[in-house]
């Protein structure tokens, strides 16, 4: 964990090389990701992700990793977490979410992207970046006479697009029932206050 905190890449690649363990956490509770995300190590956050960290497990005090970056203003560190799916809308023991802290800080370009709209545009464009570095292995793969037969090339990226989409709907109908909700709890607050 302290190798993520302190940004030492190469140690983070060696421990996570011989299994170390992406989701351990400390006495409060943070793991590798979350204090990587608070001092705005992007290329850390992104390894361990990939590793299976689990991005939205919460501190002691309720913070996520989005939240810790929201407060320390690592844009980079946003931009990858919403990108892999953090979500938006979880609440500390407060009650804000990661949006509230960056209102909090007034940092505008990351209360830009902590809407539901911008977050599907990052993970929509990394997932075509994804799909085509596997065209471009394939192709080379095609090359050197080692890659599958074409139809099953083919079918499998039909697949794999097919699930992409049905996930995007997934997330797309479980905002839109967040904000449903949201919007109920603040009609119900407002009929109390009357």
């Amino acid at each position: 964990m302290r190798a993520a905190q302190e940004g030492h890449v190469e140690v983070v690649a060696a421990l996570l090389g011989t299994g170390g363990d992406v989701n351990k956490r400390n006495h409060e509770r943070m793991n590798a990701l979350m204090l990587a995300s608070q001092r705005g190590h992007d290329g850390i956050v992104s390894m361990l992700i990939k590793q299976g960290a689990d991005i939205d497990c919460q501190t002691v005090q309720g913070s996520t990793a989005l939240m810790l970056a929201c407060k320390r203003q690592h844009e980079a560190v946003v931009r990858v977490l919403l990108t892999a799916g953090a979500e938006m809308f979880v609440k500390d023991s407060r009650g804000r979410t990661a949006r509230d802290t960056a209102l909090k800080r007034n940092h505008k370009p990351i209360i830009a992207m902590l809407q539901a709209s911008r977050q599907v545009r990052l993970m929509q464009t990394e997932a075509r970046v994804h799909r085509a570095y596997l065209l471009v292995k394939l192709y080379e793969l095609n090359c050197a006479k080692r890659a599958f037969p074409m139809p099953d090339l083919v079918s499998s990226l039909a697949l794999k697009e097919q699930q992409h989409q049905q996930r995007r709907a997934r997330e797309e109908e479980q905002q839109q029932r967040r904000r449903e909700q949201q919007q109920r709890e603040k009609e119900g607050g407002g009929m109390e206050e009357g």
